[in-house]
């Protein structure tokens, strides 16, 4: 077990990314608002032109600037808003293209041990399910840890950075569920110490 150095918590984290993660992202975290700011800023664009422009390249996009041909300055400025729609269409179309690519489908970056702990058990029960599918693509990018597709139901292995204090879910969670459950889907949010119980499949699915 692995006990964080701001809350103290302890946590089955055997990866040096996932310790790492929780500690940056901790409430009790004294830089936790300078992470904050900073991520702010990426995402405003605050960042260097010529790196976008070969990002969105690479992403199989193709930039128009009124600077064109010319020196860029070396120093760096929020984008415009059509430059903003420029990368952000140049991006989806290259996913949409390329979906083995999109950061869900990139299986070692993102493996937890509760969750490959939890793969095993229904694997051994006899259940054949997909793991990172994406319910609404193309439409939506994101993707469900396990997956029935056939039945619509998801599973969902929450670590901490999945709720808020009062251990509901996050806003963003919570509004992505909504939206999987329009579309017929039946997410089960599974906190990613309760994958060790032994009666945790037939909790879950019956079975």
């Amino acid at each position: 077990m692995w006990k964080c150095i701001h809350c103290k918590k302890e946590f089955d984290f055997e990866k040096v990314s996932e310790k790492a993660n929780h500690s940056r992202w901790c409430d009790l975290n004294p830089k936790r608002k300078d992470y904050a700011n900073n991520m702010k800023k990426a995402r405003s664009g605050i960042v260097n032109h010529s790196n976008q422009f070969i990002k969105a390249k690479e992403n199989g996009g193709e930039l128009s600037h009124p600077s064109k041909g010319k020196k860029m300055p070396q120093c760096s400025h929020p984008h415009s808003e059509e430059m903003k729609k420029q990368l952000s269409k140049s991006r989806k179309k290259f996913l949409k293209n390329n979906p083995e690519k999109h950061p869900w489908k990139l299986h070692d970056r993102f493996k937890s041990k509760p969750c490959e702990t939890l793969k095993k058990k229904l694997r051994k029960a006899g259940y054949k399910f997909e793991e990172e599918f994406m319910p609404l693509f193309p439409q939506r990018h994101f993707a469900i840890d396990i997956a029935f597709p056939e039945k619509k139901i998801g599973i969902e292995v929450n670590g901490e950075q999945h709720y808020n204090r009062d251990g509901k879910l996050t806003d963003y969670y919570r509004k992505r569920n909504l939206l999987m459950e329009q579309h017929g889907w039946n997410i089960i949010e599974l906190h990613y110490k309760k994958v060790y119980r032994d009666d945790i499949i037939k909790e879950i699915l019956g079975g």
